[in-house]
C-alpha cells in the first residue's frame, strides 16, 4: 500500500469549460491590476531613492540606488513564478508585474515612449467624463 497522496485527476477534454468570454476577462484584469502594480512600485522605488541626504548622496548615487532596488524588488516578485506548485494565477501574475516594472523602468529612463501613456488614456477618456457626470 503506498503511502503517498492520491494524484490529482488533470482536467479531461471532455469536461466542460468556461465561457471563453470570462476568460479573456479574468486574463485583462489581471493585466491591468499588473500594470498598475508594476507602476506603483517603480514610482514607490524612485522615491525611495531620493530619500537618502548628506554629501555622499547627490545625484550621482540615485540612479545606482534606484537601480539596485528595482532588480532586488523584480526578484522578490518573481518568487512566485518559480514555486511550481503555487496558484497558477499568482504565477502569471507575478510574471506580469515582473515585466511591466522591468519594461517601465527602462522605458521612463531611455525616454523612447511614454510609459504612463495608458494611465493618461484612461484618465482622459474613462476617469474624467465619469468625475463630469457624476459632477465630482
Amino acid at each position: 500500500m503506498s503511502r503517498l497522496p492520491p494524484r490529482p485527476r488533470s482536467r479531461s477534454r471532455y469536461d466542460t469549460k468556461g465561457f471563453w468570454l470570462w476568460d479573456l476577462l479574468q486574463a485583462l484584469g489581471l493585466i491591468i491590476v499588473a500594470y498598475l502594480v508594476a507602476v506603483f512600485v517603480y514610482l514607490v522605488l524612485v522615491r525611495l531613492s531620493e530619500l537618502p541626504h548628506g554629501q555622499l548622496w547627490d545625484e550621482a548615487f540615485r540612479a545606482p540606488l534606484a537601480f539596485i532596488l528595482i532588480v532586488a524588488t523584480t526578484v522578490v516578485i518573481l518568487i512566485p513564478y518559480f514555486q511550481k506548485e503555487w496558484d497558477k494565477g499568482l504565477r502569471m501574475f507575478s510574471i506580469c508585474t515582473a515585466i511591466f516594472l522591468l519594461s517601465f523602468s527602462v522605458l521612463s529612463t531611455t525616454g523612447l515612449v511614454d510609459p504612463k501613456l495608458p494611465l493618461t488614456l484612461i484618465s482622459r477618456y474613462a476617469i474624467e467624463p465619469l468625475r463630469h457626470l457624476l459632477k465630482f
